[in-house]
């Protein structure tokens, strides 16, 4: 992904705002909810090529945006996206983007922990956090 470090991306459109749940800290998955709520953006790389891009709700939209230090990335589902939030949040990639098979596995989550009243909750067991360029 080196070969998008540097480069700056045009804002094509603004589209909706999702909010990602994640564990960071639990012990044994109790505890350490987080939650962030995130604009949805359309970026073009020069050359062409668009990227979706997760923008915390509460940072400036740019209109150009300078891939480094500051955005991380992560791919699932054959699906690059960039995320630009506060470093020290570490939700996993599949909270942005799933694939069909962990769809049905956190709705399958979801039934658990509804029917334990909260206490267990497997979302934190695996994943990959995000990278950073």
């Amino acid at each position: 992904m080196e070969i998008f470090k540097g480069k700056t991306l045009q804002k094509k459109s603004q589209d909706e705002k999702v909010t990602i749940e994640w564990k960071q800290g639990s012990i044994l998955g109790i505890g350490g909810d987080q939650s962030q709520k995130y604009s949805i953006c359309t970026y073009e790389f020069p050359g062409g090529g668009n990227v979706l891009v997760y923008i915390n709700v509460t940072w400036e939209i740019p209109d150009k945006l300078l891939v480094d230090e500051k955005v991380r990335y992560g791919m699932n589902n054959n699906i690059l996206f960039l995320v630009l939030d506060d470093l020290n949040h570490n939700p996993y990639q599949h909270r942005f983007v799933k694939s069909g098979i962990e769809t049905t596995l956190y709705l399958g989550n979801e039934w658990l922990k509804k029917t334990t009243d909260g206490y267990v909750d497997l979302s934190w067991v695996a994943g990959e956090y995000l990278s950073h360029f």
